[in-house]
C-alpha cells in the first residue's frame, strides 16, 4: 500500500482480508496507516458503520484504537452516530 495510493478505510479493508501484511515489513508509522490498523480492529458491525459513513473514519479509528474488546464496538459507534461529536477530541471524551 504505497503512501498516497489509498485512504485509511481502503487500507483497513485490505488489512481485514490480509492481516498477514502486518508482518513488520509494511511501514506503519504514518497517521493514515495507524488509522487503518485501528479501523481493521473494529468488529464487523462497527466496520460497516464506518464504511457506510455513518461515523467519520477518524472517530471510527479512535474506537478501534481505544476499545480493545470488539464486543462493544457496535454500541460505541451507535453512540457516536447518535451524539454526532464535531471533533475527534469530543468523540474520545464520550468513551
Amino acid at each position: 500500500m504505497p503512501e498516497g495510493s489509498c485512504n485509511a478505510l481502503d487500507a483497513a479493508r485490505i488489512l481485514r482480508e490480509r492481516p498477514d501484511l502486518l508482518d513488520g515489513k509494511l511501514p506503519i508509522s504514518s497517521p493514515m496507516m495507524r488509522n487503518a490498523i485501528a479501523l481493521a480492529r473494529l468488529s464487523d458491525a462497527a466496520f460497516g458503520i464506518a464504511i457506510n459513513g455513518v461515523v467519520p473514519g477518524g472517530q471510527a479509528a479512535a474506537v478501534g484504537a481505544m476499545v480493545a474488546d470488539p464486543l462493544p464496538h457496535g454500541a460505541v459507534m451507535a453512540d457516536l452516530a447518535r451524539f454526532k461529536p464535531e471533533t475527534e477530541r469530543e468523540a474520545r471524551l464520550l468513551k
